[in-house]
């Protein structure tokens, strides 16, 4: 600010001394006419206007300004303009003007450079576009320096030869030459001095943005080097031959160098840079930085990151006896090669410390050419930048680089600029989210694997409404994925929130091995898949938890909806709907023993098993609903080969077999109802159950009102066994087909007599108050798939008294204040508790500590300790211990 007023106060003192003061177009139509005049300690102020003219001062210590000085009015920069007119440089000084001769509030523009020869040597050449400068120091103030060239010699915009000029908030932009310096070219002892400027857009072979070299002390302070273009080295800055530039608070992004040096290239000159930033820079090598030949280098509070190299070292490329020193530093994001030593000619060094360094050491490619210093207090950590794809390098609160640096400062350029990264355990992903963001309610990520990525088990992933598209990978962690409806208590949410599979097909989620074990699945529907294996979802060698899914509208050839092998999985509430494949249009499972718990099978089509399909398993199905799917030759609603299958309070209702089986096929398979309801179903023979070669027990079922022969028996060499108790059974015992083929068992309480289902119309299967179902059962009570008559709720199950097994769910709302809820479920009576600690593993509060029977239990926490006193706001361990058996979670209070 200081340099800001520097020339109404120029102004007032000269006009003390009875200095003049011209006025163009007032005193003088063109400025080089009023300078002609002038004396020194004079003034000249231009009026906005364009001024076609090449201007020089002459050697006179003069205020030139427009009056943007005096108004305080930037529009009058831009339209106070000097155009050369392809004539010369537009501002000349040659004539050993000082820091009194002052350029301020001009636009410098269409300058193509003076013809000459500041060497003496005979080769005269276009130098400076847009200020020519030659054994002076002037100072230029708020200028723009724009569309200049210079052909031959450099310096499109400012040439600098034994001079030291001072700039402060000045714009050098879109200006070019074919040799060196795009916006700038200083040289021979030439030690310019940049103050709150800007390089933008030039272009050059060499040094896009500057190009500055021979014994020299340039400064740049505040100063952005950015979108510069070199066809050779140097896409923002070359430094040369002793040009030892001192730059603090110097940023340099985005530039691009064809060949060395992205950002800035060093060769044998000894710069000095503190809080310097160079980041997303390209080059073929050297993204950010291009070190060489005895140069010695300090960096200190630097962010070096985004940086990227065709060949070799993205972030710095060093060699040839080049000499660097790092600290207080992050180096980070530059692909997978932070720092790469050329593999042949002299050593180079480089000694680092107080630094973050992706990948640490690793992170370093020495080629065995390099002396490396590694000192002890280097870290390899996350930063957390607030915003790196939006070119955002401050630091979130929370980031370990805000105090990793020497004595507890910063490393980096940029200190916190935004809340603490989010560490958990609630993670969130929009489709229109960034991966570069920390996950949180506010800023959610892009991708489900990012999420993935930064989660600990334990911790919850929470999708917003809408369709993804991509591979995800749980990496063994014991984690939560599901759609915000839980945590908006809006179950609509679980329709608009999809996992899907891009338009070639593919399935939409393969979960496989050890890596998804552990994962839990909720509220989300999977959907648009399509594959020879598993339309919508495969799980195949890992037993993951699925809660609340809908799987619709998927295909394949095996497993048109769900493909399970080898797996225990436990599914739970799960709605498949409208798939299709040749075998399993719903659901096929081979191998293990999964649990299917409250799914709700509806609208599926197969030539077998339109449902579901079992192959050589072992399932456990109940609380089901096998509705209305459309077997084009046998098994409507399930088709069993081998294996063993336990199906209890489970309904089949209108399901179709076209050839046989429309409830049910048995092929070689031991089948288990109990508490079963066949309704509706239909097909060419069996409509409820067809068996080859089976053994079925059916008990505390209810089969009636189905369309067709009941059962069907093949009639070969091969003998199927049933067996029926305790069941209402249409026809009785002589529903059952008489044939050596068929071993028939009939137990107690076989009835033959109308359940009175409450309205068949409506597809309500459960029976009336008066049915004689409802004390019909082995134990006296109810058979058939539904516990409640026509007076109590339309469901199959009981979900809220029925256990899962031992079970710690998600607190919620997570994170919380004042209050948050935490659910549990028990396997058997006994004692257990439930206990608070804080990370560092002090009890803060012990909620429940008592004798509590099977089943799903409720808690809630105040968010106060032992004590009474509210706990300090932070991350939290909840416990959940059982007969020394022990589940835990963690969740986030806030203030």
């Amino acid at each position: 600010m200081a340099k800001n007023i520097l020339i109404p106060f120029l102004m007032l003192t000269l006009s003390a001394l009875s200095a003049a003061t011209y006025t163009v177009p007032g005193d003088y139509a063109a400025i080089q006419a009023a300078i002609t005049t002038t004396i020194d300690g004079d003034s000249i102020i231009v009026a906005p206007g364009f001024y076609y003219e090449n201007i020089d001062f002459l050697g006179k210590a003069i205020v030139i300004t427009s009056r943007f000085e005096i108004e305080n009015d930037t529009l009058l920069i831009d339209s106070t303009v000097i155009d050369g007119l392809e004539n010369g440089s537009v501002c000349t000084f040659k004539n050993g003007e000082n820091n009194n001769s002052v350029l301020s509030g001009f636009t410098l523009k269409n300058g193509n450079g003076n013809n000459e020869d500041p060497d003496e040597n005979g080769s005269y050449f276009h130098y400076g576009g847009g200020i020519y400068c030659q054994g002076s120091s002037p100072t230029i103030i708020y200028c723009t320096i724009q569309n200049n060239n210079s052909a031959g010699g450099g310096g499109g915009g400012i040439f600098c030869f034994e001079a030291s000029p001072v700039f402060q908030n000045c714009t050098v932009v879109d200006n070019s030459t074919d040799d060196v310096g795009g916006g700038l070219y200083a040289r021979n002892g030439s030690s310019p001095e940049f103050f709150h400027c800007r390089f933008t857009g030039n272009i050059a072979e060499y040094g896009g943005g500057c190009y500055l070299r021979s014994i020299s002390s340039p400064m740049m302070s505040s100063t952005v080097v950015e979108n510069n273009t070199a066809s050779n080295t140097g896409g923002g800055i070359v430094l040369k031959d002793d040009a030892n530039l001192v730059a603090d608070s110097l940023f340099i992004k985005d530039n691009i160098s064809e060949g060395l040096g992205g950002g800035l290239y060093i060769n044998n000159a000894n710069p000095d840079l503190s809080w310097i930033l160079i980041t997303d820079n390209t080059a073929s090598s050297g993204g950010g930085l291009y070190i060489r030949s005895s140069s010695f280098v300090d960096i200190t509070h630097a962010t070096i990151a985004n940086n990227i190299a065709g060949l070799f070292g993205d972030g710095f490329y060093l060699r040839d006896d080049c000499e660097v020193i790092i600290t207080n530093s992050i180096i980070y994001s530059n692909q997978d090669v932070q720092i790469y030593f050329r593999d042949s000619g002299d050593e180079a060094s480089l000694d680092i410390d107080y630094s973050n360094v992706e990948h640490g050491e690793d992170g370093i490619v020495t080629n065995g050419n390099a002396n490396l210093t590694w000192g002890d207090y280097n870290m390899a950590v996350e930063p957390f930048f607030c915003n790196e794809s939006a070119g955002n390098y401050y630091l979130r609160e929370n980031s370990p680089c805000v105090t990793g640096g020497d004595n507890n400062d910063l490393m980096g350029c940029f200190g916190p600029g935004c809340g603490p990264i989010n560490v958990g355990p609630s993670w969130y992903v929009a489709v229109d989210g960034n991966d570069d963001m920390d996950g949180s309610l506010e800023t959610p990520f892009a991708t489900i694997q990012r999420a993935i990525d930064g989660a600990a088990d334990g911790d919850t992933i929470r999708l917003n409404p809408g369709t993804y598209i991509e591979s995800i990978n749980f990496i063994e962690k014991q984690l939560v994925l599901e759609s915000l409806a839980y945590e908006q208590n809006n179950f609509n949410l679980i329709n608009a929130t999809i996992l899907s599979s891009p338009p070639a097909g593919r399935t939409c989620l393969v979960l496989s091995g050890s890596e998804s074990e552990n994962a839990t699945l909720r509220g989300i529907t999977i959907s648009g898949g399509s594959d020879p294996y598993g339309g919508g979802l495969v799980i195949e060698n890992c037993s993951p938890v699925l809660e609340n899914l809908i799987v619709r509208d998927n295909n394949a050839e095996i497993g048109g909806g769900i493909y399970l092998s080898d797996s225990d999985a436990l599914l739970v509430d799960v709605t498949v709907r409208g798939n299709s494949a040749n075998l399993g249009g719903g659901i096929y499972i081979t191998g293990g023993s999964p649990v299917l718990n409250g799914v709700w099978v509806e609208s599926n089509i197969a030539y077998w098993g339109a449902g579901l399909y079992f192959e050589s398993a072992e399932p456990s199905l109940l609380y089901a609903t096998i509705r209305e799917n459309d077997a084009f030759i046998e098994g409507g609603g399930l088709y069993q080969m081998g294996g063993t299958g336990n199906i209890s309070w489970t309904a089949f209702e209108q399901n179709n077999g076209s050839d046989f089986g429309g409830g049910i096929v048995g092929y070689q398979a031991a089948i288990v109802l109990n508490q079963a309801t066949f309704a509706g179903n239909a097909a060419g023979d069996g409509s409820v159950i067809a068996m080859y070669s089976s053994a079925v027990e059916i008990q505390n079922s209810i089969i009636w009102g189905n369309n067709g022969n009941i059962f069907r028996v093949t009639t070969d060499n091969n003998t199927s066994t049933i067996g029926l108790s305790f069941s209402n059974v249409e026809g009785g015992a002589t529903a059952i087909p008489s044939t050596d083929s068929l071993i028939v068992g009939i137990g107690a309480g076989l009835l033959n007599d109308n359940p009175d289902y409450c309205n068949v119309e409506d597809n309500d299967y459960r029976v009336s108050d008066g049915s004689i179902c409802v004390t019909a059962s082995d134990s006296g009570s109810i058979i058939g798939a539904y516990e409640n008559t026509c007076e109590g709720p339309l469901t199959v199950r009981s979900r809220n008294d029925f256990h899962l097994g031992f079970q710690l769910k998600q607190n919620y709302p997570n994170p919380f204040n004042p209050t948050t809820t935490i659910e549990y479920n028990l396997v058997e009576s006994g004692y257990h508790s439930m206990r608070v600690y804080s990370l560092d593993g002090r009890l803060i509060r012990t909620i429940k500590n008592e004798f509590g029977g099977p089943g799903s239990h409720k808690i809630t926490w105040n968010g106060k300790n032992d004590f009474g006193k509210q706990a300090a706001a932070g991350m939290y361990l909840y416990i959940l211990d059982v007969q020394n058996r022990k589940l835990s979670g963690k969740m986030l209070l806030l203030k």
